[in-house]
Order: C-alpha cells, then structure tokens, then sequence
C-alpha cells in the first residue's frame, strides 16, 4: 500500500503531469470567472443596429459603409449574446479559450509529429499559460465579445491556418488547401491586422520557394492572391 502510494505521488509530480495539473488548475479561473460576464460598450451598439436594421440589413450596412470586418460583424451581431440573462455571452469566452487550447494542440500536432500526445498536452499547457501572462488585458481579449471576436477569434483563426498550411507543404494534399481557404477567409473578415500577418507569411513563403527551390507552388499563390481579393 505504501509502495503504491509514492508511486501515485512519484508520478502525480513527474514533470509531465505536474505541467499539465498546474496548466489545468491555472486556466479553470479564466472560465470560472465567464459567470460573471456582461455585455458592455460596442456590445450593445451592435444589438441596437440589428434590432434597427435587422440581421441580414446590418451586414450589408456594415460592410458597406462601415467595416470590412464582415466575419466578425455575423458574430457580434447576433441578438442572442445581449438578451435574457446573457447565457450564451458567458459561454462565449469558455468557447474561446477551448478553440485557443485546440488551435495550439493542432499547430503542435502539425510541427511535431514525433511528440506523443501526451507531450503535446503539456506543450500547449505551457504555451496557453505563457499567453495568458503576457496579455496586457485578458478581460478585453477573451470576454468582452466586440473586442474578443476581432482579435481573440482571429488569432485562434490564424493558428488553425498556419497549422493547415504545415500540412499542406508537407503533403500538398487539397483538402489542406480547402482548409487554409476557409480559414484565409475567416481571418480577413475578422482583423485586418491578422489579414496582413497571414499574406506576408504565406508570401514569405511563396518567394522562398521561389529562389531557393526554383518552383512555383501554385497553391501557395492562389492564397496570396485570394487574401489580397
């Protein structure tokens, strides 16, 4: 019984499982704290416009004489986040951290192919942990909805894409492109700034192909030239 006992207790705090306890017990706060989340600001400028105009109305408004940002106004715009007792803004910010969680997992995955998926954990733990620290304003970042959706989402966004265009350099399968596609157009209808980071990327990486390989991948340049459209 007691050789049982340290042996729990030798690998409760083996360095792996210690990292992904601490990563477990540092995240719970961020989403515990999602109860106590309210609308506030730009959040109820975009209700009123949809109550106003409609839902379908004020995308076209928006995108046409207000903002590009088409993806993030479907988002913001939905009635639902700012009724009743607000149930679903204070799940959003749960669902963020677990896409931001599963969007590093996926980049990992991507990148380390030889990591067990137990390493892999551990890998994001520690990468979700670090974030959180340096945000200067989590509360802007993952729970109020105006500013989590342009930002937040389209980082989340952008890691999923730089994670299928791992995958799509590695094998050149087109799923990979449908996938990069799809998130290429998610990002540009969330943040410009995210759009310009994900075009010198995919640029950078068109142009080395170019002069070190001598080769076109013409994948790679039909999503230069989709994010620049």
């Amino acid at each position: 019984m007691l050789k049982k006992a340290k042996s729990l207790v030798f690998n409760l705090f083996e360095t792996s499982n210690f990292i992904l306890i601490i990563g477990v017990l540092a995240v719970l706060p961020f989403i515990i704290i999602s109860i106590f989340n309210n609308p506030s600001a730009d959040d109820f400028c975009y209700n009123n416009y949809t109550r106003d105009l409609g839902y379908l109305q004020t995308q076209i408004e928006a995108y046409f004489n207000w903002t590009g940002r088409y993806f993030a106004t479907a988002i913001i715009s939905i009635s639902a986040f700012v009724s009743g007792s607000f149930y679903l803004y204070k799940l959003f910010p749960v669902i963020l951290f677990f896409l931001f969680f599963l969007s590093i997992y996926h980049l990992s995955s991507s990148i380390f192919t030889s990591l067990s998926r137990k390493n892999r954990f551990v890998l994001t733990f520690l990468i979700t942990i670090l974030y959180l620290l340096q945000m200067e304003s989590t509360a802007e970042g993952f729970y109020w909805l105006a500013g989590s959706v342009t930002y937040q989402l389209s980082i989340i966004s952008s890691i999923f894409l730089f994670s299928f265009l791992v995958k799509l350099l590695e094998t050149s399968q087109n799923r990979y492109l449908l996938y990069s596609i799809l998130f290429s157009f998610v990002v540009v209808g969330l943040n410009e700034i995210a759009m310009m980071y994900i075009g010198l990327v995919i640029g950078t990486i068109f142009l080395s192909e170019v002069f070190a390989k001598k080769i076109i991948n013409y994948k790679m340049l039909f999503l230069l030239v989709f994010i620049s459209v």
